[in-house]
């Protein structure tokens, strides 16, 4: 499986979201790596760990930002 590429095509057009989905490209290629070179079991899950972590960083940001989207919205 190839790595993945950050493109334009995967832009949301939110800023702060795009960096966060390019991160996220970083850390799975770089897991992805180290789990085709089964040679640093320990780094393998340290890149789990991140991962999760950046997981929950992730989607509280996208709840801040869908529920300002629906506050802001005009329903009328």
């Amino acid at each position: 499986m190839p790595e993945v590429k950050w493109s334009s095509e995967l832009s949301v057009g939110i800023a702060e979201i795009d960096e966060q989905h390019q991160h996220f490209i970083e850390l799975l290629n770089a897991l992805h790596r180290a789990v085709r070179s089964a040679k640093d079991t320990a780094l393998t899950f340290e890149l789990l760990g991140t991962l999760s972590e950046w997981l929950v960083t992730h989607i509280r940001t996208s709840d801040k930002r869908y529920a300002a989207f629906l506050r802001d919205k005009d329903v009328s």
